[in-house]
């Protein structure tokens, strides 16, 4: 209870809400020593981007489970998204619902919940459809897999359309994919569109390759045909990990502005029980000058929050005296 109070009042989001963000959390599994960082971040998303307090608290819960992480990384993996959203076109919602239908395939083959996120990103940004696109990547992600494990014929196909990438060779395609199972695809994807590009049936191919069903040609194709999208996307995704800060950037400016520090402020109030009388009014201007100063002009931080409390420790004084 003291941490949501305490988080009510640096962030424009009601402890009303956020207890509900910690309900949610603990239906869905979170643990207990996890739900500060996790209503934290839920909130932080539902205020900055399109992502309701239910979608974002579901895909948080649900790609934490998938990786197994724990909680660990509810900042980074929030951080990508709003990164994703800001670079692509392409909203933090539509990945969200996109990479929970490959998130799953990318994690058995060892690929990154951020890589899962870039694939969500750059599909999106090409306009193919959720369902469409991430059972398309997650049936690609499961064939590269199989083909790797068996060393079937289908293996020599796949190394065959990442050379022509120019990012593997042939007789390294399964080592790679090893060892980065999201650059290896995305070699593949590559391949495609330069295979076609050299009048190459690239349908036989993904015929051979049991992958000529139309959403998932839908989705390759696209994304092969769409230079570069989907390894900036990977690489956009990487670095917001791993830099863990644009939401907090995104968070910085919403909370900047006018109508978040007046919420913050309320809920100051609200923490503190102030009544505010017709007797204390002169106290209280001067109080609001405090706040002016400290709030509204500046960016929420752990010093304007003392500053704050300071002065309203002054006024409670003086109202009690």
């Amino acid at each position: 209870k003291g941490k949501i109070i305490e988080l009510s009042t640096t962030i424009p989001v009601s402890t009303d809400e956020l207890n509900r963000i910690g309900e949610l959390g603990g239906q869905l599994g979170i643990a207990v020593e996890n739900l500060p960082q996790f209503i934290q971040t839920v909130s932080t998303l539902a205020t900055t981007t399109n992502l309701t307090v239910d979608n974002a608290s579901l895909g948080l819960a649900r790609l934490d489970a998938i990786a197994q992480t724990n909680g660990e990384t509810f900042e980074n993996i929030s951080s990508v998204i709003v990164d994703l959203g800001n670079n692509f076109a392409a909203t933090e919602a539509e990945i969200m619902t996109t990479v929970l239908r490959i998130a799953q395939a990318a994690a058995q083959v060892g690929a990154t919940t951020q890589d899962a996120l870039a694939f969500a990103a750059a599909l999106q940004a090409i306009g193919v459809p959720a369902q469409a696109g991430g059972t398309a990547v997650a049936r690609v992600f499961q064939a590269i897999n199989e083909a790797v494990i068996t060393g079937s014929e289908e293996l020599e196909k796949f190394s065959v359309i990442a050379e022509a990438s120019g990012r593997v060779t042939a007789d390294t395609f399964a080592e790679a994919f090893g060892d980065d199972p999201a650059m290896a695809t995305v070699a593949f994807i590559e391949g495609l569109n330069e295979l076609n590009e050299q009048g190459v049936n690239i349908i036989q191919f993904l015929d051979d390759l049991d992958l000529k069903q139309r959403r998932t040609m839908l989705a390759i194709l696209g994304l092969a045909e769409a230079e570069g999208v989907l390894a900036d996307a990977v690489s956009t995704a990487r670095n917001a990990f791993e830099e863990n800060n644009a939401a907090l950037e995104e968070a910085v400016k919403r909370y900047k502005t006018t109508a978040s520090q007046i919420e913050i402020t309320k809920n100051v109030f609200r923490e503190l029980g102030i009544q505010i009388g017709d007797q204390v009014k002169p106290m209280f201007r001067g109080f609001l000058d405090v706040v002016q100063e400290t709030i509204i002009g500046l960016t929420v931080s752990e010093e304007a929050m003392k500053k704050l409390k300071i002065a309203a420790g002054f006024l409670i004084g003086a109202i009690i005296g």
